[in-house]
This record gives C-alpha cells, structure tokens and sequence, in this order.
C-alpha cells in the first residue's frame, strides 16, 4: 500500500531553473518593502498627518505597497530554498500551492491592486468636482474608504480556496508553484478580469478629472489677466 505523503519527484532539475527571477524577485520585494514601510511608518507616526485625509489615501497606498514587495519577496524566498532543499522538482496538488505563504500574497495582490486604484480614484474625484463637501468630510472617511478593499477581498478569495482545495488529491503541479497552478483556471481568470475591469475604471474615473483640470489650468490666465487689467484701472 502506498503512503499518500510520500514525495513524488518531477523529471526538472532544480539546477537547471533559471535563477535571475529569485534574485530579482528577493532584491526588488526587499527594497519595496523597506522603503514603503518607512515611508508608512513616518507618515502614520506623525499627528498632524494623519489627521489629514489625502495623507491617508498615500499612506494606505504605501501599506498596499508593503503587501506587494511582502508577494515577491516571499517567492523569491519559497524559489530559493526549493533549489537549496531539492535535487528534482516534487510534485504537490494544486491545494499545496495555494497554501503557499506567496501564492496567499499574489491572490491579494492580483485582486486588491486595481480595487485600491478605484477607490483612489473615487477619492480624488469627490476632490476634485465637490472640494466644498470634501472639505467637510471627516479624517475616518478616508479611513473607511482605503479599509474597504480589504473587504471585499475576502468573499472574492473563499470560492478560489473551495476549488483549490476540492483539486487537493492530484499531485500534477511542480513544487515551484506559480499562481495558475494554485487557482482552477476559471478563477485564475477571474481574479486577472477583475485586475483589468478596475484598472480600465480607474481610466474613466480619471478621465473627467483630467479634462476638470485642463479646462481650470485654461481658464486661470484670462483670469489673471482680468484681475491685473482692473488692478490697473483702479
């Protein structure tokens, strides 16, 4: 009778992986992580900013940033002890990859990227074409609004868990475990759908924004112009 634990070895050689992307993957998630979180830490750290709204927004911008080198880094981490561990790649079921601490971080990432975009863009919007009630809101809506994502994150994550883990007896997957291998594909393609739906929103959020901004920049020259033409007068 076979043990089910037992390690079952693919034919690559962990040798022969390519070992530029560890490395970029360590130094890159390393230097986003440090810079950002000091970033975070000063920001979040001081009363007078964070009592401000827009310093909110950028300080929940920089955590998110904290998250996203966290991912790379963590593969880099995972890659690399999987080549100092093994000769041969094993082979592990699609539940083993998504259990990956990496794999946890990408499916965050890849969801919660273009969702914290759009309600960036929401806030800078409100900004923009009602200042007067912006300016009347309280610190804890910007709050509210970065916290959100997080939220709405979750519900999004539980159908990808059930699927992986119902394709947890197959061990068809190399131990390296990249994000399509953790997914059933028709999440896979779900979470890339929703990164680019809220990506393509933030586009016609920050449309009418730009042109808001264009026509203001335009009209403040014949403002000025009046305002030096009556000084003149006077």
């Amino acid at each position: 009778m076979s043990d089910i634990n037992a390690i079952i070895y693919s034919n690559m050689y962990t040798k022969d992986y390519d070992k530029t992307f560890i490395v970029l993957y360590v130094v890159e998630g390393l230097f986003i992580i440090l810079a950002n979180l000091f970033l975070t830490i000063r920001l979040f750290t001081n009363r007078q900013l964070r009592a401000q709204k827009e310093f909110v927004v950028i300080g929940a911008c920089l955590f998110f940033d904290v998250i996203f080198g966290i991912t790379y880094f963590s593969a880099g981490v995972y890659r690399a002890i999987l080549l100092f561990v093994y000769e041969k790649f094993p082979l592990v079921s699609m539940w083993d990859c998504f259990a990956t601490v990496h794999n946890q971080f990408f499916i965050i990432v890849t969801v919660m990227a273009g969702i914290v975009l759009v309600f960036t863009a929401i806030d800078r919007f409100i900004c923009v074409f009602f200042p007067f009630h912006y300016i009347k809101l309280h610190v804890e809506y910007a709050y509210m609004l970065m916290f959100l994502p997080y939220l709405i994150v979750f519900p999004l994550w539980i159908p990808g868990a059930i699927g992986a883990y119902n394709r947890g007896s197959a061990k068809n997957f190399t131990m390296n475990c990249l994000m399509n291998q953790a997914l059933p594909t028709d999440y896979y393609v779900l979470y890339r759908t929703i990164r680019i739906l809220t990506t393509i929103a933030c586009i016609f959020i920050y449309l009418p924004i730009f042109i808001k901004m264009c026509v203001t920049s335009a009209m403040l020259p014949s403002r000025t112009t009046r305002t030096n033409h009556t000084m003149i007068v006077y």
